[in-house]
């Protein structure tokens, strides 16, 4: 997020390079972040800019080693709107799956949930925010040997995954005016697309065997509500998310 100098107010994400897919240039839509925070509270004009990112030769997760370009490509000026009203859709997941392990240490992970997510409600990605993604419900998060044995008790690398995820209608979004429940969801097809893009992405041993989706609670929230902007694809949003691209070889 930046001012209309460049002047950044905080880095909003990183996104993997995407090297599991061949795209023609150029794609404005390969690589997507959804990102939730405060609006900058002293900025007249607000925009977002997108900034290449490479490791450096020692670069661990433990010890990030990285360089990113001190300006990059820049949208237009978004505005937040303070009237009207969103609606927020929260729900949870709870898969059983083979190589649960390698698809929670996936830096991928949360974009194949968010995108299967679409593909199986027919909400716009841009809607969809992906809160929670673990071994364990929340508030039961094991420790490392804790995990080890329940993997263990489940035949090697099998295990459960659960997902909570948030989707966000603001009054002028496709879709803002249907109701939304666990049963706007096709399981089949959320199956089949999260085993489907885990293994495009290279963890070829992954596979969702069942899943269990979990009730939809729904509230409306008044107030600043809607951000909007000129730069497609990435106007209509919510000041509750935001779709950013990120253009990353992390």
């Amino acid at each position: 997020m930046v001012d209309k100098y460049g002047q950044s107010f905080g880095e909003l994400g990183q996104v993997p390079a995407n090297k599991s897919e061949s795209h023609v240039c150029c794609d404005p839509n390969q690589y997507q972040l959804t990102v939730s925070g405060a609006w900058a509270a002293k900025a007249s004009t607000i925009k977002f800019m997108i900034v290449p990112v490479v490791k450096l030769p020692g670069h661990t997760k433990a010890k990030p080693m990285l360089y990113s370009l001190p300006m990059g490509i820049m949208t237009s000026d978004f505005v937040d709107a303070t009237a009207g009203t969103s609606t927020v859709h929260k729900g949870g997941l709870v898969l059983k799956v083979a190589g649960a392990k390698a698809f929670l240490e996936s830096p991928h992970a949360k974009k194949i949930m968010s995108e299967s997510i679409a593909e199986s409600t027919g909400v716009n990605l841009k809607n969809i925010f992906v809160t929670y993604l673990a071994g364990s419900p929340r508030g039961r998060r094991l420790g490392q040997s804790q995990q080890e044995r329940r993997l263990a008790a489940h035949g090697g690398d099998s295990g459960e995954i659960h997902v909570e995820y948030e989707i966000i209608f603001s009054e002028t979004d496709a879709g803002a005016t249907k109701d939304f429940t666990a049963a706007s969801f096709d399981n089949a097809k959320l199956k089949s697309a999260i085993t489907t893009k885990a293994q495009a992405s290279g963890l070829t041993d992954f596979k969702v065997n069942s899943l269990d989706v979990k009730a939809v609670t729904s509230n409306k929230i008044a107030g600043e509500t809607t951000v909007t902007g000129a730069a497609s694809p990435l106007a209509a949003l919510s000041s509750f998310i935001v779709a950013a691209m990120m253009l990353t070889q992390l």
